[in-house]
């Protein structure tokens, strides 16, 4: 009848070896013939003794450290026991003795590295991927776990560590690498990764360039489904991406992604999405903004006082709304004061003709007659020969000095920069000499004070501190 033999694992298989090697009770002087090292390789772990008279040794000493290795077993061929010391991988000296006689044995306690990384996940159309070695390089297996596809439907090099995915099933899978030393030391790794499988979806934006004003759009969707959401890059800012108001409907703010180019892309809960995605650049906004070096002119100054300072975007043009403002450069925005039209405000728009073109839009008075400009460039009294008006600037009232004799009626009006009548008082020719005008509440700044009398309408500049 055949008897059958098992293996015990690990150590209990090197106690089943040291038993197959007990062949009889001699003894006599102390030989080592060689030292396996055992599972774990580093000090530590189990190792036997091979040689011959080991039947009375009773001490196993590591570089001459008493202690250092527990005997758990002896025959007369063989000792067994594990590592009791601390060290490195290395060369070390062993010395058996049985109390009359010993042996000394060099062996080295080898720690090979089976480090090894690989992707997370991999989709089903890729080709041939290689693991990440970090040192000695070993074999590759696939190693079945409960739950994860079965070995059968990985492609597996065991080599190189190579799979792929083109030929294997969708799944998860753990892959072993496992490397050995010349002294019979082996250590392994596991990876573990998922292959998923493909999806085709196609999507894209209505086109390839968009301003930050432009409206919210979201890209078409083809062949997707409701589960899956977009994300992005920017191509050229690792940290960019387009701001998505809703990414499932990928629905996107441009007003709010800074300028640049930005790959889109589609992903579905556990699947790969193949299939042409989109690229989209988002463009900033042209600036319009600029200013007129006073928000009011007069018909009689010359044109060069009136040529803007464009602070953004160079090369529009200006329009004026009402035609009423006639521009000696559209381009520059000088205006001609002499052939617009009085009056006001009139609207100033300047355009750009960028990529992303924007407008911006001030105010402009201009004050006709020589006489009623004299006075604009700023005086600390409103003056003519039938009166006088001061202080200027002003802070809750005015004082009016006015002559009776001059058979004229006055009508004062204080008017805002932007053209509104904020108050209006009016004196008959019969109006005692000295008046007190009590003004309204209004913000500081800065006012125009018309003054009409029977010859003429006189303006200026009032500075209000109230």
């Amino acid at each position: 009848m055949r008897k059958r033999t098992h293996l015990i694992p690990r150590f209990g298989g090197l106690i089943a070896l040291l038993f197959c090697l007990y062949t009889s009770p001699a003894f006599g002087q102390v030989v080592i013939d060689s030292i396996l090292p055992g599972p774990g390789c580093l000090p530590g772990g189990s190792f036997a003794i091979f040689g011959s008279g080991l039947g009375n040794v009773n001490s196993v000493i590591v570089n001459g450290t008493p202690g250092s290795a527990v005997i758990s077993l002896v025959t007369p061929t063989a000792v067994a026991g594990h590592w009791n010391f601390p060290g490195p991988a290395g060369a070390y000296t062993v010395n058996v003795s049985d109390g009359s006689s010993n042996a000394s044995f060099s062996q080295t306690f080898e720690n090979p590295n089976p480090a090894f990384s690989m992707e997370e996940s991999y989709c089903q159309d890729e080709p041939l991927s290689l693991p990440v070695s970090f040192a000695n390089a070993g074999s590759y297996s696939c190693a079945f776990l409960p739950g994860n596809q079965s070995c059968d439907s990985l492609v597996l090099d065991s080599v190189t560590g190579g799979i792929q995915p083109q030929l294997s099933a969708p799944g998860q899978y753990a892959v072993i690498h496992t490397v050995a030393s010349s002294g019979g030391c082996q250590n392994s790794d596991t990876a573990w990764f998922e292959i998923l499988p493909v999806k085709n979806v196609q999507y894209f934006y209505s086109r390839d360039t968009f301003c930050q004003a432009d409206f919210p759009e979201k890209p078409l969707l083809i062949g997707g489904d409701s589960t899956g959401s977009f994300y992005s890059y920017s191509l050229g800012n690792p940290w960019g991406s387009l701001l998505f108001i809703s990414n499932i409907e990928g629905l996107t703010n441009f007003a709010l992604t800074f300028p640049g180019t930005y790959e889109l892309f589609y992903q579905v809960p556990g699947y790969c999405v193949a299939g042409p995605g989109d690229t989209v650049t988002v463009i900033a906004q042209d600036d319009p903004t600029f200013s007129y070096p006073s928000d009011h002119f007069c018909q009689n100054e010359p044109n060069s006082v009136t040529i803007p300072t464009i602070n953004g975007s160079p090369g529009g043009y200006f329009k004026e709304l009402t035609q009423s403002v006639v521009f000696v450069d559209s381009v520059t925005g000088e205006i001609d004061l002499s052939a617009s039209a009085s009056g006001g405000p009139f609207p100033i728009t300047y355009h750009t003709t960028g990529l992303c073109p924007a407008t911006y839009t001030v105010n402009l008075i201009i004050y006709t007659g020589s006489d009623s400009c004299s006075g604009i460039t700023g005086q600390n009294e409103v003056r003519n020969s039938g009166f006088r008006i001061y202080p200027n600037p002003a802070s809750s009232f005015l004082q009016v000095d006015y002559d009776p004799h001059s058979g004229s009626g006055l009508r004062i009006n204080l008017i805002s920069i932007q053209g509104q009548k904020m108050q209006e008082w009016y004196f008959p020719a019969s109006t005692q000499p000295s008046m007190r005008l009590e003004l309204p509440a209004l913000p500081s700044g800065m006012y125009l004070l018309e003054v009409q009398t029977r010859s003429g309408t006189f303006t200026q500049k009032l500075i209000l501190n109230p």
